[in-house]
């Protein structure tokens, strides 16, 4: 039993000297301490598909979607903006979020 322990420890101990020379240490090889800049380009890209798909969209629909998400109206005051029940209102905004995932890569 003894030697079979002794074993394991040692494989354990090789093993992490191994990793330990694959991966280098320190904050100067450490990808985090590079300078990130998010790229602007593709936000806008996203913007123009979705003010293209907004643009395509039902007026119905897209009022509802733009007063509940974009302005964050609550669904009591989009329903009294717009003239309708709260229940029309859910309706369109889940139909009008359903046109947005199928539209939307």
């Amino acid at each position: 039993m003894r030697a079979w322990l002794l074993t394991i420890m040692r494989n354990a101990f090789l093993n992490n000297i191994r990793k330990r020379n694959l991966e280098t240490a320190g904050q100067e090889y450490s990808v985090s301490s590079e300078p990130r800049v998010e790229a602007p380009q593709e936000w806008k890209l996203r913007q123009n598909e979705l003010a293209v798909v907004l643009d395509r969209m039902p007026a119905h629909y897209r009022d509802a979607v733009v007063l509940i998400g974009v302005l964050g109206e609550s669904y009591g005051a989009a329903a009294e903006i717009l003239h309708c029940d709260i229940g029309t209102i859910k309706s369109r905004v889940n139909r009008a979020r359903g046109l947005l995932r199928a539209s939307l890569p």
